[in-house]
């Protein structure tokens, strides 16, 4: 399974097999104690355990691990630079179940799977940017032909109102270009 550390410390869990593994990684932020997350907070890019149940740095966790039916886990962190995305785990059914082999072998497929989960969240800011944008250019365009101004008193005007709602600029021209109907047939003075 993949672990993947989100904003304010909500942590998601979007590839897994079986559903239990997706469990396991939801108890452990609920324990707020595990392998999958004291890979991605410490200083440790390689942890694993060869008999949960017993292994005193994850009590309650170690203990939910062998009710499932889990012994063993290896996990390694997924990160780029200082940018630590998640971890990406795996559990065995007898203890003892991993080698430095596997940890070796582990690390080697999170490192691929940071450098592609790097790729995509900078796909996904890239694209939000270009949406952001547009949509900030298309209610200065509303705002410059309802109030006959020019490009850069519009964008002034969204970010005073940006600012005076304590709301992110995108957000107020989206508004914007949504009301732009209603807009223009308000009287303005």
């Amino acid at each position: 399974g993949i672990l993947l550390r989100r904003a304010r410390g909500r942590i998601e869990t979007p590839v897994s097999t079986p559903r239990v593994v997706n469990e396991a990684h939801a108890r452990q932020a609920e324990l707020d104690e595990g392998p999958c997350l004291d890979v991605v907070r410490t200083d440790t890019s390689v942890l694993f355990t060869g008999d949960a149940a017993r292994d005193p740095r994850w009590p309650q966790w170690g203990a939910y691990a062998e009710d499932r039916g889990y012994a063993s886990s290896l996990s390694v962190r997924l990160a780029v630079g200082d940018r630590r995305y998640g971890s990406l785990n795996v559990y065995a059914r007898r203890r003892d179940a991993f080698s430095t082999s596997d940890a070796d072998a582990l690390s080697v497929l999170g490192a691929h799977a940071s450098v592609a989960l790097a790729a995509a969240q900078e796909r996904a800011h890239l694209l939000r940017a270009v949406d952001n944008r547009t949509t900030i250019g298309q209610a200065q365009g509303v705002l410059m032909t309802v109030f006959d101004i020019d490009a850069e008193s519009a964008f002034a005007y969204l970010t005073r109102l940006s600012q005076g709602r304590n709301v992110k600029l995108s957000e107020v021209a989206a508004e914007i270009v949504d009301q732009r109907a209603e807009i223009a047939t308000r009287p303005h003075g």
